[in-house]
C-alpha cells in the first residue's frame, strides 16, 4: 500500500492519499466498541460444548464457531 500511495502522490493525487489515510486512522478506533460488543455477546452466548470444542478441536475452531453463532451475525460490519 505504501508503494501505491507513493505512486499516487507522484501523479498528483497526494491530497486523495492523505484523506484516505486520515479516514482509515479515524475508522479503526471507532470500530473498537462495535467489535467489543459483538465479541462479548458471542462469548456470553457460548455453551460449554462450544468452549470445549474451541479448546480441543483442530486448527480453526473459533472460525467454525463464529458463523454458527447468532451474535456473530453482526461481524459482516467488519468485512471489506
Amino acid at each position: 500500500m505504501k508503494e501505491v500511495a507513493k505512486q499516487l502522490k507522484k501523479s498528483g493525487r497526494g491530497q486523495w492519499v492523505d484523506e484516505l489515510v486520515s479516514k482509515t486512522d479515524r475508522a479503526a478506533p471507532a470500530a473498537i466498541p462495535v467489535g467489543r460488543k459483538l465479541l462479548v455477546g458471542a462469548v456470553r452466548s457460548m455453551l460449554w460444548t462450544s468452549v470445549k470444542n474451541i479448546r480441543t478441536d483442530g486448527d480453526n475452531p473459533v472460525t467454525q464457531f463464529l458463523p454458527e453463532n447468532p451474535m456473530a451475525a453482526g461481524c459482516e460490519v467488519f468485512g471489506p
